[in-house]
């Protein structure tokens, strides 16, 4: 009795099939792979979009940068504050954003306004003669008087002629001299512009350079941001710039009661709104 072996045949045939598996195996990972690989166009494209917002990002903050600032500074010329103006965009409404931060000061309110002239300077002299720290800056600034009971648009009626035929009556002199006479100045307040025809002056509340009060806390610090369409950059650079004057006490901004003032406030107080004497002064820059 004889016996063949056929293990070997049967074997190649194994070894053949699991060739052929392998291979197509091989070839299904080599297409998944090359299908899941991103082309490059695609992965600039992803890319990108980041670059350009960021971009936007930096041109929204140099938009947002203030145009102009002051350093605040006492008579010794120690560091009392800062003072930002920034022009708000279209879409934020007309107006500038006024920032005050103050540091240094005695508890309390400070009055905090922005006067005619970019000088601070200690002892100084305004034009009447009058001498105090930072005199130099002036008075107020006026900015443009509000216009009442008149729609956009619409002219302002003219007035009646009086019987001269038009002709402007000069002004009383023994009324101006009344005014003025005995009319002395705290140390230190602001000095009072010389009487002007009512339809030149601005009123106390409503001149551009009359800010909200800004409270000192216990720790001596005090901040307050808030908009103003009565200020501009023109208004603040024009003839040499401006300055910022902070105040010993708090503005009253006109409103004092009749119970105490009858007759209405006097002439001092409508041109200081009772602010005191100038502690601090910065000029207005770029």
């Amino acid at each position: 009795m004889s016996f063949t072996h056929r293990w070997p045949a049967l074997t190649a045939a194994t070894l053949s099939t699991a060739l052929i598996l392998t291979a197509c195996g091989n070839g299904e990972d080599t297409n998944d792979d090359a299908a899941s690989s991103p082309e490059p166009e695609q992965t600039a494209q992803a890319t990108a979009p980041p670059a350009e917002g960021a971009q936007e990002e930096a041109e929204e903050d140099t938009e947002t940068e203030p145009f102009a600032s002051a350093e605040l500074i006492d008579v010794a010329e120690n560091d009392l504050g800062h003072v930002s103006f920034t022009e708000l965009d279209e879409e934020e409404g007309p107006g500038v954003l006024v920032s005050i931060e103050l540091w240094n000061l005695t508890p309390g309110f400070r009055a905090v306004s922005v006067h005619e002239h970019g000088l601070c300077e200690i002892q100084s002299e305004n034009e009447w003669g009058q001498v105090g720290d930072f005199y130099s800056a002036g008075g107020h600034l006026q900015g443009e008087p509000a216009t009442e009971d008149v729609i956009e648009g619409e002219e302002l009626e003219e007035e009646e002629l009086p019987e001269n035929g038009g002709e402007q009556a000069p002004p009383d002199e023994t009324a101006e001299e009344e005014t003025w006479e005995g009319g002395g100045f705290s140390a230190g307040a602001l000095a009072q512009q010389p009487p002007a025809e009512e339809d030149q002056e601005v009123p106390h509340p409503d001149r551009a350079g009359n800010f909200p009060n800004v409270l000192i806390n216990q720790d001596g610090t005090g901040s307050i941001e808030f908009v103003t369409d009565r200020l501009s950059e023109e208004l603040l650079l024009a003839d040499g710039g401006r300055s910022v004057i902070v105040h010993s006490d708090p503005d009253h901004h006109g409103n004092i009661p009749s119970r105490y003032a009858p007759y209405g406030p006097d002439q001092e107080s409508q041109a200081t709104g009772d602010t005191g004497s100038r502690i601090a002064c910065g000029v207005v820059s770029q």
